[in-house]
């Protein structure tokens, strides 16, 4: 009997805990649709979004909604998850070799790009929505994994290792795109600042000198700078991540780094992402295929056809000409579902279409697109995915 490969505990783990967070997003968002299109409830659904909240320290003023507070306060500790995940895939996971690397960087790379091609494309008539092309770039991993999970057996654990890999990489790209595209009137005195506690925490880093509450306190400081600078502050959680070493001197916590994802995974699953969901996912669905707006729909396409696009074919090309191969366990109609499950882009595309898009108006028109290209994507990669499972059946 042949076995299967050994996978690490790790990312069994982290594989369940992301499976979870995907099924929770999925209620908490219908949660918040159903606030946004109930008469009464609406009302109070965009209170909570408007709420004012401000922090005082000395003569700083830091005064902001609570919509604002979500997406760039929590979503600083949700970057820092992220980077370090992408941290420690690249020292000894799924990316720190080039044959286990190679295709879900080319699947990453073709899936940012071909969608944002699209949405520009379709958008050059309406130059008011070009700042929103990276918008369907990224892949919602929990939301992704949450489908596969409905799918049950029929899903092999390999196809769910490829697409957490690819998502990471995709991650990474949103990162970079997030710091050199989505910045506004930079004050270089704060920009400076802000400089200075990045090398102090890169210094500390290299000495092996880390701890939860000094590294808490510099990352908030830094968060404050970069807020102030025009930087987005959540670059802030990237920074920090980077700074945490794999080894320290400590001898209680070996592996500060593994030691803090560890502890901070379940917060971020649980209760952040479902936070930034609710708050970001209402959308009024009140409204007639003539009032759709070409943002919408820019994004919906670039989403569904975008993203399948391009992860599926240059795939699909490099395991052609043998510059990747196809993991073991998964079939060609398999990556192709897998494929169009990237277009789910939710948590992250809706996270960057607060960014250059701030009114009321324009941002009903991201989560339409967002929920309607994600909500095609899910059903037609779940068919394909099902299907392929039939066939693998009859096959055998």
């Amino acid at each position: 009997m042949k076995q299967q490969n050994p996978i690490s505990s790790f990312i069994e783990q982290y594989i369940k805990l992301e499976t979870l967070a995907g099924l929770l997003l999925i209620a908490v968002s219908a949660l918040a649709i159903t606030f946004a299109n109930i008469n009464g409830l609406s009302t109070i659904y965009k209170e909570i979004q408007q709420l004012y909240i401000g922090v005082v320290i000395g003569d700083l003023t830091v005064k902001k909604t609570l919509l604002h507070w979500v997406n760039d306060g929590l979503m600083t500790i949700f970057f820092f998850l992220i980077s370090l995940e992408i941290k420690r895939e690249v020292q000894g996971g799924e990316l720190s070799t080039p044959d286990k690397a190679m295709m879900p960087i080319i699947g990453a790379i073709g899936g940012m790009a071909i969608p944002a091609i699209i949405y520009v494309i379709y958008n050059l008539n309406y130059p008011q929505n070009l700042s929103g092309w990276a918008i369907p770039t990224a892949t919602d991993i929990a939301f992704a994994l949450g489908i596969l999970t409905l799918l049950g057996s029929r899903v092999p654990i390999a196809l769910k290792i490829f697409l957490t890999t690819l998502a990471v990489v995709d991650d990474l790209i949103a990162i970079v795109i997030l710091a050199v595209f989505y910045t506004n009137g930079i004050n270089l005195f704060m920009l400076f600042l802000a400089v200075i506690i990045t090398i102090l925490m890169l210094l500390m880093s290299w000495n092996k000198i880390v701890s939860a509450s000094i590294s808490l306190f510099l990352g908030l400081i830094l968060w404050i700078f970069l807020f102030k600078s025009g930087v987005h502050p959540t670059i802030a959680g990237v920074i920090t991540a980077l700074s945490i070493p794999k080894k320290s001197k400590n001898s209680a916590i070996p592996n500060p780094m593994e030691h803090i994802e560890n502890r901070l995974h379940s917060w971020v699953t649980f209760a952040i992402i479902p936070i930034f969901a609710f708050v970001n996912a209402g959308v009024p669905l009140n409204v007639g295929f003539d009032e759709i707006k070409p943002l919408s729909i820019g994004i919906a396409l670039s989403l569904f056809v975008g993203k399948q696009i391009g992860v599926f074919i240059p795939c699909y090309i490099a395991i052609r000409t043998n510059i990747a191969k196809l993991p073991d366990g998964i079939n060609i109609l398999q990556l192709y579902g897998v494929s169009a499950l990237c277009g789910i882009g939710f948590t992250m595309s809706l996270f960057i279409g607060s960014i250059p898009f701030t009114d009321v108006d324009s941002m009903n028109a991201v989560r339409l697109g967002v929920l309607g290209g994600s909500i095609a994507s899910a059903i037609l990669g779940s068919f394909i995915l099902y299907i392929s499972s039939e066939t693998k059946k009859q096959e055998i």
